[in-house]
């Protein structure tokens, strides 16, 4: 018997079982629509947090800070600066030291000068604002909605007496547009037990949330060198060189791994190092972690439905019996009866598998309500489908079929033909 005529046989089969087959079905759906869902959501996830962590630095990024033994107290006099939080800090010998590294091209300290600066006086109102103040990042993205950020030989994109100043401050600023700000020149007041300093820095550009708004910080951006000048004029004698953390950027993506390898051979087990990879890669973790938890219960769910299959499919063998025995004894292979039956379980897998995964892809229609309520940028997709992945779900769903086929159609060949035709 021709393979196109068993399959035909096979949908005349579940045409005279229709509600059995549908319930059987759905059944199956019911998994597929889950793991389909998964996947989408991993796909949109780990697109959305790529795009998050690949603003906030690059591949060549290296992040550096000074290892402490929780076990050990440190002792007087014979350890580094210890910040308020117990970190262990790093200074400009550090720095002086990394900087001498193969491929490495730029060291940039952290500085955080958010707690020096009281105030930002605008030239359009002359208002005295408190502000948030952001140090630009190496490698660090912005989504700019008025002026320009060249280049700079060092890699960076905004150089020293400069900043960036987000939109959502314009109008406490007096600018009406974002090109208004693009120009003027702002005051940054810092105070410390170290003195006073007032930064004029030029605006040169206004940056605004993106896709990847998570990341994104209103304030005013200014540059490393800025941030270390004016920790320098305000805190305390000797403690102006001290940092948390130091980001090294090496001459070359590929190059990163080499240096990080560099940086902790140089501290002799002082430093602690980790590329810009890797906290992607750990980060990417946490999606894949609640993808797989889904993608667990989804196969939870096509575990159970192939219980359902079994039975349907020996519920058909039984109620088929004299048939069986009929067309044995008209010359049909049992070979071809095993097909049969497996066939018409593939034919429920698809079914299933359509119909799970076309709803979980329809899901994907709310990518515009969901980005809505999330707040996120116009045109960001939080579920994701993938043509290949739903067509391979569809494939599975029909192999699973025919696995969970196997004994009812097993026992549809052993029948006798003349005790299947006596059978009542």
């Amino acid at each position: 018997m021709r393979r196109i005529d068993i399959i035909r046989r096979a949908g005349q089969g579940l045409r005279q079982a229709k509600m059995r087959t549908a319930l059987t079905a759905l059944a199956m759906s019911v998994g597929a629509f889950t793991i389909g869902l998964a996947l989408m959501l991993g796909n949109g996830g780990r697109a959305f947090l790529t795009s998050v962590i690949e603003s906030a630095g690059s591949a060549s990024t290296v992040y550096v800070t000074h290892t402490r033994d929780e076990m050990k107290l440190p002792e007087y006099g014979k350890n580094k600066a210890i910040s308020e939080t117990g970190a262990v800090m790093l200074n400009d010998d550090d720095v002086a030291k990394l900087s001498k590294l193969k491929h490495v091209k730029a060291v940039r300290p952290y500085v955080n000068v958010t707690q020096a600066v009281r105030y930002v006086e605008s030239p359009a109102n002359h208002k005295r604002l408190i502000a948030s103040i952001n140090v630009k990042n190496e490698g660090k993205s912005s989504k700019i909605v008025a002026g320009t950020l060249p280049k700079t030989d060092d890699g960076t994109d905004l150089t020293p007496g400069h900043a960036i100043l987000a939109q959502e401050y314009l109008a406490d600023f007096g600018f009406a547009t974002a090109q208004d700000a693009v120009g003027k020149t702002i005051t940054l007041h810092a105070e410390g037990p170290g003195g006073t300093h007032d930064a004029q820095l030029k605006v040169v550009a206004v940056e605004t949330a993106g896709m990847t708004s998570m990341s994104y910080q209103p304030g005013v951006t200014i540059t490393t060198d800025d941030a270390m000048l004016i920790n320098h004029k305000t805190k305390a004698p000797g403690t102006a060189n001290q940092y948390f953390s130091v980001v090294v950027r090496a001459d070359r993506d590929e190059h990163a791994a080499a240096v990080k390898d560099a940086v902790v051979k140089l501290g002799g087990g002082d430093y602690q190092a980790q590329t810009f990879t890797e906290a992607k890669e750990g980060l990417l973790s946490i999606i894949n972690g609640v993808q797989y938890g889904l993608l667990a219960f989804g196969a939870l769910a096509l575990l159970a439905s192939m219980f359902g299959i079994i039975n349907t499919m020996y519920i058909s063998v039984l109620e088929r019996t004299q048939q069986i025995g009929l067309m044995k004894a008209l010359g049909m292979r049992s070979r071809d009866v095993g097909k049969l039956f497996r066939y018409e379980a593939a034919l429920i897998g698809i079914i299933g598998g359509v119909i799970g995964a076309g709803g979980a892809s329809l899901l994907s229609l709310l990518n515009p309500w969901i980005v809505e309520k999330l707040k996120f940028e116009k045109g960001m997709q939080v579920l994701l489908p993938e043509a290949w992945q739903m067509i391979a779900l569809v494939v599975l769903l029909a192999i699973l079929g025919i696995i969970a086929s196997y004994v009812p159609s097993r026992k549809a060949t052993k029948l006798d033909p003349i005790e299947a035709l006596r059978a009542e």
